[in-house]
């Protein structure tokens, strides 16, 4: 970004809030979704550039409520400020008590910046997910079925029913099949120490093909003593989402022993900021993996970006697929066509460009 973007005059800031209906139930451990209450923001400036950015609140990430985003957008821009670098000093102090709504405002601020390394050979490989609590003949079919279309890469969502989720993950695990795949299980916090050890149990003696990626967030954000206790007492990987809140919170996690972090652009202010934390996680010898499952077509535009610019840093099966989700696009243009196991960018930087600047927002 040069200095005249940077204190560029901002014409245009534009935000709003609009449910946006999912085709189905969208199932965590802790919650499930039906709609996405999105806070959306639209700015442009004096070089006729055009950025967005958004925030959906979820339960489990942060203390933001959609309408504590709502509130906190609408505090920052109900008195415009006249330059882009004016309106990022008044948002980044409130980052740490305000993640959602910050990132929203300075990934549309940084995302002109980022458009050009969009193109349309960008393309994104994903994990199928899959409840681990089904009924085990019920997963199996899901599995196999799965396999049929093409996926080879699985998330199994955890932290619900630990003693089905294990039958399940053992059936996944040992499954012949003449084609390879790999899993991960994420537990979204939903598990006791006791379950997360049993479960990293399970994990270790049932893998003769080697298939298992990591072992996602089995404990609560906050009990850095479990995760500790879990990540020494296993070979299996363990990777921490909801923990993962800035720099610090990343060398915490190589300190104690975890092999990788997940990031969200909607944790964190800005394109900018994830791409400093990808590369400090690498650094740091921890895998990353990235992308928000409860997002809409917005935030994986941004989302589009950091995977653009990230390139080999990234080099595991992401998660930006909450766009997917929805029964209608917030946004008149489609951004990706859907491929087996993975989403491809649909437009080049310039049309991109070009595209944004008639697109007139939800």
């Amino acid at each position: 970004m040069t200095a005249d973007q940077t204190d560029s005059p901002l014409r245009e800031i534009r935000w709003g809030r609009c449910i946006a209906p999912l085709k189905q139930p969208y199932r965590l451990s802790f919650t499930e979704l039906h709609a996405l209450d999105v806070v959306w923001v639209r700015l442009r400036d004096a070089l006729g550039r055009v950025g967005l950015g958004e925030a959906v609140a979820l339960p489990g990430y942060g203390r933001e409520s959609a309408d504590d985003i709502a509130a906190t957008v609408s505090r920052l821009l109900q008195s415009p400020p006249s330059t882009a670098s004016q309106l990022r000093a008044r948002a980044l102090p409130l980052a740490r008590e305000h993640p959602f709504a910050v990132s929203a405002i300075l990934t549309a601020l940084e995302l002109p910046d980022h458009l050009a390394a969009i193109s349309k050979d960008l393309v994104v490989p994903l994990a199928l997910p899959l409840a681990g609590d089904a009924p085990v003949a019920l997963f199996r079919e899901r599995l196999l079925q799965g396999l049929a279309r093409g996926w080879r890469s699985f998330k199994i969502k955890v932290g619900r029913d630990c003693p089905r989720e294990c039958a399940n993950l053992i059936q996944a695990l040992t499954l012949p099949a003449e084609t390879p795949f790999d899993l991960s299980c994420d537990a979204n916090q939903g598990y006791e120490l006791s379950q997360s050890l049993t479960l990293a149990a399970t994990l270790e003696q049932s893998d003769p093909f080697r298939r298992l990626l990591w072992m996602e967030q089995p404990l609560d954000q906050q009990d850095w003593t479990g995760l500790t206790t879990v990540c020494q007492a296993t070979p299996v990987p363990i990777l921490l989402d909801e923990s993962i809140h800035d720099a610090a919170d990343i060398r915490r996690a190589a300190d104690i022993g975890a092999r990788g972090v997940k990031l969200k652009l909607c944790k964190h202010p800005g394109i900018d900021a994830v791409l400093s934390l990808i590369q400090l996680a690498r650094d740091l010898n921890l895998r990353v993996v990235f992308g928000n499952g409860v997002a809409g077509d917005i935030g994986a535009l941004g989302e589009m970006a950091v995977i653009a610019r990230a390139g080999h840093l990234l080099d595991t099966p992401l998660e930006c697929n909450g766009f997917s989700k929805l029964a209608t696009p917030l946004l008149a243009t489609r951004l990706w066509q859907e491929k087996v196991g993975a989403f491809q960018s649909l437009h080049d930087g310039d049309t991109l460009v070009q595209l944004l600047d008639q697109e007139q927002g939800p």
